[in-house]
C-alpha cells in the first residue's frame, strides 16, 4: 500500500519544522520565520523542498510496486487516476480535485457576496460579466472605495481564496510571499501584444507600472519591458536567457514558479484595469478562474511528484523504457502512450486561442 506523506515523514525522520508544514501549523510567512532573517527561510525552504522530494520519489515507487512489473501501466495510473490499486490519487486526479474544490471557493465568493444576478449570468452564460461590479472588486482589492457593498466583501472573500491557495501551495513545497495589497495576476493575451508591436507595448505599459515599488531603475526599465514582451509572446521560449530578469521564475522547480510572479506591480486599480481592458480580455474574473486554475494545476503536480514534476516525469518515463526492456518500435509506443498523458497535463498541443491567447505559466509568472 502507498505510504502517506505522513507515514514517510515518520519513516525517513524529517525534521520538525517539516513536520509542522506537513501539519499545517507553519506557512513560509508566519511571523516566527521573518525574525529569523531571510538566509534562514532561504535555507530552510531549500531543506524542506528537498525532504518533500525523497517523500514523492517513495509515493511514486510505491505506485510503480503495485503493478508488479507492467511498469507503463503503473505509470499511466500514477499520471491519470487512482484504480485502488495504489491507494493515492493519481496526477490528472488529484489537479481536478483541487481545481474543483477552489473553483466551488471562488462561486461562493460571489454567492456570500449577494450578487446572485450576476453569479446566474456568470455560470450559466459563461462569457456574460457584469463589469461594473467586478471592476468595483478591483478597485477594492486595490484600497480604492467605491460605494459597492457587495463589491467590497466579494474583494474580502476573495483575498481569502488567494490566501488559502497560496498557503496551500506553500505547504506543498512551493514559496509565494504574502503581499498584502496583491490583488490577482494579470491577464496577457499575445495576439493583441503582437497587433500592438512591441514598441508600443512598451510604451503604454511603462506609464501603468509601479517602477518604484519594483526597483527597477529608469536606465532598465526598457530592457526589462523588452523581455518580458518577448517572454509572453513565445510562451516562454524566450526565458532560456532571461536569468538577470529580477529571477522571474527561471528556474526549473515548479515550486519556486511564483516566487516572483508578481513582477508587474501596477499603480493602481485603474492602471490594471487599463492593461486589461487593451492588452488582456478585460476580464476581472476571468483572471480569478485563471489564477485558480494555473495554481491548482502546480499545487497538484507538487502534492503528487515532489518541487519538479518534470524531472520526476523523465525519471519515470525512463523506468517505462528501461524496466520493461521494450524492443524499439514498442519503447516509441510505450513513452510516447505516458508523453502523451503528461502533455495533456501541461496543457501542450491546443490549438486555437489555446495556443496564440494563452493565459498559462508565463504570463501568470510575470504579472
Amino acid at each position: 500500500m502507498a505510504r502517506s506523506f505522513v507515514d514517510c515523514a515518520k519513516q525517513l525522520g524529517l525534521s520538525d519544522e517539516v513536520k509542522k508544514y506537513l501539519a499545517g501549523d507553519l506557512d513560509i510567512d508566519d511571523v516566527t520565520l521573518r525574525s529569523l532573517g531571510e538566509k534562514h527561510r532561504e535555507a530552510m525552504n531549500k531543506k524542506y523542498q528537498a525532504e518533500l522530494d525523497v517523500i514523492a520519489v517513495a509515493r511514486m515507487d510505491d505506485a510503480l510496486e503495485a503493478y508488479r512489473g507492467d511498469t507503463r501501466a503503473a505509470a499511466r495510473a500514477f499520471l491519470t487516476m487512482d484504480d485502488m490499486r495504489t491507494g493515492q490519487a493519481g496526477v490528472e486526479q488529484q489537479i481536478a480535485a483541487t481545481t474543483s474544490y477552489y473553483m466551488a471557493r471562488l462561486n461562493k465568493v460571489f454567492d456570500e457576496a449577494d450578487n446572485r444576478t450576476f453569479v446566474k449570468k456568470l455560470w450559466t452564460d459563461g462569457s456574460v460579466e457584469d463589469t461594473t461590479f467586478s471592476k468595483n472588486i478591483m478597485r477594492e482589492l486595490r484600497g480604492t472605495g467605491t460605494g459597492d457593498a457587495n463589491a467590497a466583501q466579494a474583494a474580502r472573500l476573495w483575498r481569502e481564496v488567494a490566501e488559502e491557495l497560496r498557503i496551500e501551495y506553500n505547504r506543498a513545497g512551493g514559496f509565494v510571499r504574502r503581499l498584502e495589497d496583491w490583488a490577482m495576476p494579470q491577464r496577457h493575451v499575445a495576439k493583441k501584444m503582437l497587433k500592438a508591436t512591441k514598441a508600443n507595448w512598451m510604451a503604454d505599459t511603462d506609464k501603468l507600472l509601479d517602477w518604484d515599488r519594483m526597483g527597477i531603475q529608469p536606465q532598465q526599465r526598457g530592457e526589462y519591458l523588452d523581455k518580458v514582451y518577448d517572454t509572453i509572446v513565445t510562451n516562454g521560449a524566450s526565458k532560456v536567457d532571461m536569468k538577470d530578469v529580477q529571477r522571474m521564475g527561471g528556474g526549473a522547480k515548479t515550486a519556486n514558479k511564483y516566487r516572483e510572479h508578481r513582477q508587474l506591480h501596477f499603480k493602481d486599480a485603474d492602471s490594471w484595469l487599463a492593461y486589461s481592458d487593451k492588452y488582456g480580455d478585460g476580464s476581472v474574473v476571468g483572471s480569478m478562474m485563471d489564477h485558480i486554475q494555473g495554481m491548482s494545476r502546480d499545487l497538484g503536480l507538487l502534492k503528487t511528484m515532489g518541487t519538479n514534476p518534470e524531472a520526476r516525469f523523465q525519471t519515470l518515463k525512463a523506468r517505462v523504457a528501461h524496466e520493461q526492456k521494450l524492443n524499439p518500435l514498442e519503447k516509441v509506443r510505450g513513452t510516447n502512450n505516458i508523453q502523451a498523458v503528461w502533455d495533456n497535463i501541461n496543457g501542450i498541443g491546443f490549438t486555437g486561442r489555446e495556443s496564440l491567447e494563452t493565459f498559462g505559466a508565463v504570463s501568470r509568472s510575470i504579472a
